[in-house]
């Protein structure tokens, strides 16, 4: 596993081209990718592309996030296509956790 300390990791975040990849663009990925989006380039990834389009069309199923916020940004793409996160510098998944039926979590899923 790579490690890499607070400050290493503040000084990558500071170069230009750092590209972000969100995996996962529900209610917690989404704002997330819009945060990034503020400062890198940021890729929201989600298998769903029903979800992928709405997104692309300015349109939050969830009613979190506002058009103009979803449309008016040119860091900021919406994908579907593995081959669109290939060159991240990082990746943060938020997708769910898988449980089990009583509702314990499934870390044979993680690992």
């Amino acid at each position: 596993m790579l490690k890499i300390s607070l400050i290493g990791l503040k000084n990558i975040m500071r170069k230009k081209n750092t590209k972000v990849s969100i995996i996962g663009v529900g209610y917690v990925g989404l704002p997330l990718a819009l945060a990034f989006s503020k400062k890198f380039k940021t890729i929201g990834f989600d298998l769903n592309e029903d979800r992928i389009n709405e997104l692309k069309n300015g349109y939050d199923s969830f009613n979190d996030q506002k058009k103009k916020d979803l449309l008016k940004n040119n860091k900021l793409l919406f994908s579907s296509s593995e081959k669109d996160i290939n060159s991240s510098d990082y990746f943060i998944i938020t997708v769910p956790t898988p449980v089990n039926n009583q509702k314990k979590t499934r870390s044979e899923t993680i690992n």
